[in-house]
């Protein structure tokens, strides 16, 4: 797995050899060989990678929407021969569209921002939104067995562009990151 020795990511990977335990533990446990798994904020690929060797034939979707961690994604893509892994640089939010995300300096590049701007650093990106509901129609996904969300506070517009999928009864695991510091 390619990581930033420097980043808090890879500080921990370099530790301890694992990322999140429980989400870890969660992602082992839960998937299965044709299991469809949605990573929303995927960041280095670390769960998508890990998704990706639990699903065999089935399909991993990393959504990141942070350009400068897409050649990363797709190293980490590579080095782990992950063919049923597709990167979809985007945010998953409430509506269809385009905003800004306030990048956080390059030790901390999961934690881009929507809302409000980090106190260092000023660095912004136009980044593109989809609706989960309508990314599910397009790709004609029947189910999702874990929606695994990491997207720094946005978590909740994640479950309002999901609405009609959650409803249907579609997506069976949503296991979310919660930020009660940052809402």
């Amino acid at each position: 797995f390619w990581i930033d020795p420097v980043s808090q990511n890879g500080l921990e990977m370099l530790r301890s050899g694992i990322y999140e335990p429980q989400m870890t533990a969660l992602i082992l446990g839960i998937l299965k060989s044709g299991d469809t798994f949605v990573d929303v904020g995927a960041h280095e690929g670390y769960f998508s990678i890990l998704a990706s060797s639990r699903v065999g034939g089935g399909k991993v979707y990393s959504f990141e929407p942070q350009s400068r961690l897409e050649p990363i994604l797709k190293k980490n893509r590579s080095l782990n021969a992950a063919l049923n892994m597709e990167i979809i640089r985007s945010a998953v939010g409430s509506e269809n569209g385009e905003s800004e995300i306030y990048l956080r300096p390059s030790t901390q590049t999961g934690s881009g921002r929507m809302d409000i701007p980090f106190r260092v650093g000023s660095a912004r990106e136009s980044i593109q939104i989809i609706r989960l509901d309508d990314f599910v129609k397009e790709r004609r996904l029947a189910r999702i067995r874990l929606l695994k969300t990491g997207c720094e506070g946005a978590e909740r517009y994640v479950v309002e562009g999901a609405r009609e999928t959650l409803a249907a009864g579609k997506i069976d695991v949503l296991a979310m990151e919660y930020h009660p510091t940052i809402i």
